[in-house]
Parts: structure tokens; sequence; C-alpha cells
């Protein structure tokens, strides 16, 4: 009884050895496949991916899928080709669809394409919860929704990076993903839910790269909504904390801009002065010489405020929102001048 036990385990041993090279060998029956040839087809692809061959490897990638469906094929034995590997391959087949979409002028099929497939990426079922399956499925969602942002799909596009966030939070995308958040819902003026998105960044990715966009945004917000002390505390935030960023000088230049909406025009001087010493050729540089122009007519120096407004018209090339402005009609102007026009004549004439 004993011999024939070990007879039988023999015969299982040798059964399981079997099987085990079938899988990995590259021979297989009529309607069969192993890993080994996925393994190949899927390789293959990854090399012509890498070489921007994206049309033949989203071809490898399909055969590559074919293959792992069929009949024979044991996920597990070799690396990549588990259980997870549809959602990988549909992955990587969306972002050769959308590299093509962003080579092509008409790129609208590619696109969708992309969209299909990074849709099915996120929504395969996951086997397991390896850090690499969640980092796929997470990706996958940003990428769904980056194209569908991409396209113009907005609020669909936001409804993915939402969804990433509650399945995936504390995913390498949640943060971008939340960026995207706080963008979207500032461009539709709820403050609210903007806000919330970046305190979000601020608050658990605090070594993102995002988070002086978040707090640039914020102080940003804030001026809109006329709480300058809010704004100036978020803005200071920025220079604090980033001394990298190149949202500095524009974090300055808000400073000084909410200080001349409070008309603390002392303040409001020496942050402009500030400001012109540390970023002469900033963006901001003209609207900066401009309200030194307002600060200086609310001074009554007209000399000084005449010498202003031309270094703004001088580094500006487009001289038509000067008149345009409402800080051209400041009302210490008008004892000096009849009409913006005839001050901007005059300075021009300099």
């Amino acid at each position: 009884m004993k011999n024939n036990d070990m007879k039988i385990s023999h015969i299982l041993s040798i059964i399981c050895m079997l099987v085990l090279a079938f899988a990995l060998s590259s021979c297989a029956l009529p309607g069969f496949s192993t890993a080994k040839q996925v393994e190949s087809l899927f390789l293959a692809a990854e090399a012509l991916d890498r070489d921007g061959s994206y049309n033949t490897a989203i071809e490898r990638y399909k055969a590559a899928l074919k293959e792992f469906g069929k009949p024979g094929v044991a996920p597990g034995l070799l690396p990549h080709i588990d259980k997870n590997f549809p959602a990988f391959v549909n992955y990587r087949i969306a972002v050769c669809y959308s590299k093509l979409a962003e080579q092509l002028e008409n790129s609208t099929e590619f696109y969708n394409k992309a969209i299909e497939y990074a849709e099915k990426a996120a929504l395969l079922p996951t086997h397991g919860k390896s850090k690499a399956d969640a980092e796929t499925k997470s990706k996958s969602y940003h990428l769904w929704g980056e194209l569908l942002y991409t396209t113009g799909e907005f609020r669909p596009a936001i409804k993915r990076f939402s969804e990433l966030i509650e399945h995936f939070p504390d995913s390498s995308y949640a943060e971008e993903a939340l960026y995207r958040l706080g963008v979207f819902y500032y461009e539709q003026r709820d403050y609210e839910l903007s806000h919330r998105a970046f305190k979000r960044i601020i608050e658990n990715f605090s070594d993102s790269n995002f988070v002086d966009d978040a707090w640039y945004v914020i102080g940003y917000m804030n001026y809109e909504l006329q709480s300058y002390t809010e704004c100036q505390l978020a803005f200071r935030r920025v220079l604090a904390g980033f001394p990298n960023s190149d949202l500095r000088d524009g974090a300055q230049y808000f400073i000084a801009k909410s200080l001349l909406e409070e008309l603390n025009y002392g303040l409001a001087y020496l942050a402009y002065v500030n400001f012109l010493k540390h970023y002469p050729k900033s963006f901001y540089r003209v609207y900066a010489y401009f309200d030194l122009g307002t600060i200086y007519a609310q001074r009554e120096d007209y000399d000084n405020a005449r010498s202003n407004y031309a270094l703004a018209m001088q580094h500006t090339d487009d001289q038509a929102w000067l008149p345009k402005t409402p800080l051209a009609r400041h009302p210490a102007l008008a004892m000096q001048h009849t009409d913006d026009q005839a001050l901007l004549a005059e300075i021009q004439m300099d």
C-alpha cells in the first residue's frame, strides 16, 4: 500500500512537471497558447512602443491579449503574465493611441480609441491587491480623465478624476487629479469646491510639485473674492516655502495689488518697489508700473505718475489696454488732464 502511494505521488509529480514545462514552452496545440508565447508578443510590443512604432506596437499588444485568452496559459508563471495582465496591456494600448493622437492633426479617431482602451483598463476587475496592480488601475483612471479633458469632455473627465481619488487616495496620480479638480471648479467659479481640492493637495501631499500652485490659486481666488488678508497670506506661503517656484513674481505682484485694492498706499508702494527690484523682467512689470503711477497720482506727485505710466507703455506691446483700465481714470489725474487720451498722448511725445 505504501509503495502504491509513492508511485501515485511520483506520477503526479511527473504530470505537474510536464504541465509546467508545457506552460513555459513556446509550443502549443492548435487553439491553445502558453505563457511563453504571450510573453514573447508582449516584449516585442514593449520594444516597438519604446521605439515610437505605435501602430505596430498596438498590433503586438492586441495579439498578446488574444493569446492570453486562450487555454493553456498559466498566469503567474512569468513576469507581467498574471491575472491583471489584460488591464496593464489595455492601458499600454491606450497610451499608444494617445501618442498617435498627439502626432496627427486629425486625431479624433485615435483619441476615441485611446479613451476606449483606457476605460477598459480602468474598469476590468482587479485580482488581488498588490501595489503594482493598484498603480495600473490608478494611472488608467488618470489617463482616461486626461484624454476626456483634452477632447473637451470636461464633466466626464472630472468624474474620472473624482473616482481615481475615491478609489486610490494614496496613488501618485491622486495629487494631479486633485489639481485638475481644483482648476476645473475654479474655472466654473465654484470657489468652495476648488478651495477644498487645493487644500487636500496641501494637507495630504506636502511634498507634491503642485503645492505652490495650490497656494497660488487659493491666493488668487481670495483676491477675486476681495478677501485681501487671506489673499496675502496664501501668496506669502508661496514666497516663504518655494524659493525656486516660477510663481513667485506673480505672488509678490498680487500682494502689492491687494494692498492697493485696500487703499493701503504706503505698504502697496513698498511692495511694488520690492517687486520691481526682484523681478524687473516679470510679465507683471507693466501692471506694476501702471499701479505705481496710480499711487503717485493719489499723492498728487504727477511727475512720477507720468514717469511710471510711460514705463508701463514702454514695456508693453499692447498699449490699447492702458486707457481702458479703470485705474487710468483715477480722479486725481482729472485735476491735471482733461482725459486719459490726452495724458497718454503727452507721454508718447516725450
